[in-house]
């Protein structure tokens, strides 16, 4: 994956990790799926997509705070990354 990847199959793949991560309220799997797009450099864009499908799922809010919260706890994502 990773670098052979477009922006819009990144932006997608991104976007099932986060839903997938909703439906089954697996941390650890949401976490390796990341991980293995293998674009730390695109970290950004996981906690943008998070925090924009977290507007737009009110009664599911927490859900994604708890997958930014455990992102950046496992040291995935952080604050250079957000840059």
């Amino acid at each position: 994956m990773g670098v052979q990847n477009t922006v819009s199959e990144l932006d997608r793949e991104i976007s099932d990790i986060i839903q997938e991560f909703l439906s089954s309220d697996d941390c650890s799997e949401a976490i390796s799926s990341i991980k293995n797009l293998n674009v730390p450099h695109y970290h950004h864009q996981v906690v943008f997509t998070a925090l924009a499908l977290g507007a737009e799922e009110t009664p599911k809010s927490v859900f994604f705070f708890h997958f930014l919260f455990f992102i950046f706890y496992f040291l995935i994502i952080n604050y250079s990354n957000l840059n």
